[in-house]
């Protein structure tokens, strides 16, 4: 009875370290950090959930206004990882200050990515939308818009005719290295440049060891220094020091991605002039 005890004990750590080698050594690494992580630590440490989020909406109230750095520039954008959206599928996304839905073709398997919502009655096509071939199908009244028609709509299930102007914004879309990019330019112009596929990533050199997701409130550029950067304000003309003309040759620079039609929204953009 001992010896078997004993081996049953034996087995049971034996599984043990081999879940603990398989965690450490093997799992993919996932590592998610929200505001209470993020500059914001002192409400992490009490309260529930909704306390927290109403203590981090109040800090963030109470932040300095002030003017704010062109929002996005023109370029490519990495909104979703490959894997996450399987064909058949929609997702609902939430980037470059718009509502937008993703979708991936059951026949052809080519992801699509459009204005969330439908041109009918306002329905977000991405919460209950349906793929019906390359279509996206509006989970309102079931109106169908042809991804491989540039968003036009095909079908209304309860008419002979459609109107032929009617359609959704499609974005331009790219996928490589594992991620679905959407292309962004303030003045409606479409790419001017494509993204290079990684042969370590594509031939499957490169290993997936795990990934990381930040939510921070500031700049989608910005990773360093977060405790700082969500508090911070930005400065149209800030006072440098003959050793930080590096800071206004890189603002020179930057300019480039940003046209006139980058402050489209309300004023907030454009504040890197060139000259």
């Amino acid at each position: 009875m001992e010896v078997k005890m004993g081996i049953e004990i034996l087995g049971i750590c034996l599984v043990l370290i081999i879940y603990l080698c398989w965690r450490v050594f093997f799992r993919p690494f996932n590592l998610f950090r929200d505001f209470g992580d993020l500059g914001f630590e002192s409400v992490s440490k009490t309260g529930n959930d909704i306390y927290k989020r109403n203590a981090i909406n109040e800090m963030r109230k109470r932040r300095k206004n002030g003017k704010l750095p062109p929002s996005y520039p023109n370029g490519w954008f990495a909104i979703l990882e490959s894997e996450s959206l399987k064909a058949g599928e929609t997702k609902e996304i939430y980037a470059l200050g718009q509502n937008l839905v993703a979708w991936r073709g059951r026949r052809s398997g080519v992801t699509y990515v459009a204005d969330a919502y439908c041109p009918h009655l306002g329905a977000h096509l991405g919460v209950g939308g349906e793929v019906k071939g390359d279509c996206i199908q509006c989970p309102f009244h079931g109106w169908e818009f042809d991804g491989e028609k540039e968003g036009k709509l095909t079908r209304i299930p309860y008419a002979e005719k459609v109107p032929g102007f009617a359609q959704i914004k499609l974005w331009p879309v790219t996928e490589t290295n594992g991620f679905i990019f959407v292309w962004f330019h303030s003045e409606g112009s479409g790419p001017s440049w494509n993204l290079d596929p990684i042969p370590e990533i594509v031939e499957g050199k490169w290993s997936y060891r795990g990934r990381s997701e930040m939510r921070v409130a500031c700049h989608i550029q910005i990773s360093r220094d977060i405790r700082i950067w969500n508090r911070k304000c930005f400065l149209d003309k800030p006072i440098l020091i003959r050793e930080e003309q590096t800071i206004k040759l890189f603002r020179r620079w930057f300019s480039q991605f940003y046209y006139e039609n980058s402050n489209s929204d309300n004023g907030r953009t454009n504040y890197f002039k060139k000259g």
